[in-house]
C-alpha cells in the first residue's frame, strides 16, 4: 500500500542523519593534522595546555555537515505538503476546476512562508550547535579523561633510524626528554579524538530530535 503524506513525512524524520550512524568525526583527521592544529592554536598559553580553540577548529567542520541534510528535509517536507494540498484541492474543487489554480496559489504562498520560517529556525539550531559548546550529558562529564593526567604515561619508545624517532647517538637524558614530549603530543591527540567523537555523537543525538520537532511544528503543524 502507498503511504499517506503524513506517514511519508514521519518516515523522512526517522531517516534524518541515518548516514551518520557509527560515524567518527575525527576519521578524516590524521595525527599530524591534529598536532598541527594544537600548535596553531597554542597562542600565548603555556606549552602543554591546549586551547579550546583547537576543539572548535576541529569540531566545527564536522558539525557543518549536519546542515545540508536538515535543509533537504525541509524541502522534502514542503514538497510532500504541496502534494497533499494539491490532492485535497482536486477532490474538493472537482466541480469547479477553474478555481483550482487560484486556490493552489494561496496555499503555496502559505506553505512557502512557513517553509522559510522553519528554515530560519533550523539554521539557528545548527548555528547554536556550532558556536556555543555545551553538554549536560552525564556520561561525557563523568568519563572524560584528563589530558594532564595522560601526560604521566610512560614515554613512547621509538626504533632508531625511523623517521620521527629518537636516535641512539643522543644522550640518555635527551632521549628521555624527547620521548616525554612525543608521549605528551600523542596523549593530546588521543584525548582530542575521544572528546571530538563523543561530543559529535551528543550533538547528533540532539539534532536528530530537535530538527524534526522544529520542522513538524513550524512547517507541518503551522501550515
Amino acid at each position: 500500500m502507498e503511504l499517506s503524506g503524513g506517514a511519508k513525512i514521519k518516515l523522512n524524520f526517522y531517516n534524518l542523519y541515518q548516514e551518520f550512524e557509527g560515524y567518527k568525526a575525527t576519521s578524516e583527521y590524521n595525527d599530524m593534522y591534529i598536532q598541527k592544529a594544537i600548535q596553531m592554536h597554542e597562542g600565548d598559553g603555556l606549552p602543554g595546555f591546549p586551547s579550546v580553540d583547537v576543539f572548535i577548529y576541529l569540531i566545527n567542520p564536522q558539525l557543518e555537515k549536519l546542515r545540508d541534510p536538515a535543509l533537504e528535509l525541509i524541502q522534502d517536507t514542503y514538497q510532500q505538503l504541496e502534494q497533499m494540498a494539491s490532492s485535497i484541492v482536486d477532490k474538493i474543487f472537482q466541480r469547479f476546476p477553474t478555481m483550482i489554480p487560484e486556490i493552489m496559489d494561496v496555499i503555496i504562498k502559505c506553505l512557502s512562508k512557513e517553509r522559510d520560517h522553519a528554515r530560519e529556525i533550523v539554521e539557528a539550531i545548527i548555528d547554536s550547535e556550532q558556536n556555543y559548546l555545551f553538554t549536560n550529558d552525564l556520561d561525557y562529564k563523568e568519563n572524560k579523561q584528563s589530558i594532564i593526567a595522560d601526560n604521566g604515561m610512560p614515554p613512547r619508545q621509538g626504533n632508531p633510524g625511523e623517521p620521527g624517532n629518537m636516535s641512539m647517538n643522543q644522550p640518555p637524558q635527551q632521549q628521555q626528554m624527547i620521548g616525554q614530549g612525543m608521549g605528551s603530543a600523542n596523549s593530546f591527540v588521543r584525548d582530542l579524538r575521544t572528546r571530538i567523537d563523543s561530543y559529535f555523537s551528543i550533538v547528533l543525538r540532539s539534532v536528530k530530535d530537535s530538527i524534526p520537532k522544529s520542522i513538524g511544528y513550524f512547517l507541518v503543524r503551522t501550515s
